[in-house]
């Protein structure tokens, strides 16, 4: 299995309008996410006041949801009113970058957020206890918890298994191949977040 872990230190932290981000991964490295010429990007920000108005993020799809605290997230396009809706912790929301999005939060609020290019497929899962999950084999997953948890993973044709502990805070990339048959998941304290991006299927 080809995959690395990505530790807290390794993670960048900048400013943005709301409060501060913590980049945990993009795609291509290196890349800087204000040139908006990334394919994907997963951070965790913080807020620093109860409301905020979103970044614009046309070109690409958006998954939030509050790791801690609740998260109320009003949507528009082009002036016209969409919907309304208020998240718990990890209650999944999905819209498109180039809406206008204004949010209400609880101070203690951490959000988390996985941006993907509009010609990308991006799925996310949360795992609350320990399961199996089949990946799809031709993209990128990334799994990243508050507290620690393992994964053990299986390839076709063999009887050997790839074990992986993972320190909490920690993130895990796995770049799917078509031999990753499948994983089993195991949760600590808190859930584990599984987000897997791939290209558009013809």
């Amino acid at each position: 299995m080809d995959y690395v872990v990505i530790t807290p230190e390794q993670f960048e932290v900048s400013d943005w309008s709301g409060g501060s981000t913590t980049q945990l991964y993009i795609d291509p490295a290196g890349d800087d996410f204000k040139k908006r010429q990334f394919a994907i990007r997963l951070s965790s920000a913080t807020f620093t006041s109860t409301g905020s108005t979103f970044s614009d993020f046309s070109g690409y799809q958006r998954m939030i949801f509050p790791l801690v605290g609740s998260l109320s997230v009003d949507h528009s396009d082009q002036g016209k009113p969409l919907y309304a809706r208020q998240l718990k912790p990890y209650e999944i929301e999905n819209f498109s970058g180039s809406w206008t999005t204004e949010s209400t939060n609880t101070e203690d609020c951490v959000d988390f957020n996985l941006i993907t290019r509009d010609d990308l497929v991006s799925h996310t899962t949360v795992l609350r206890e320990a399961a199996d999950y089949a990946p799809h084999h031709a993209g990128t997953l990334l799994l990243y918890s508050r507290s620690a948890f393992s994964v053990e993973a299986k390839e076709k044709k063999s009887e050997e298994t790839t074990q992986v502990s993972v320190d909490k805070g920690c993130l895990l990339k796995i770049t799917e191949s078509a031999i990753l048959y499948h994983l089993h998941v195991t949760p600590g304290d808190e859930p584990v977040v599984i987000g897997e991006v791939s290209a558009v299927e013809e």
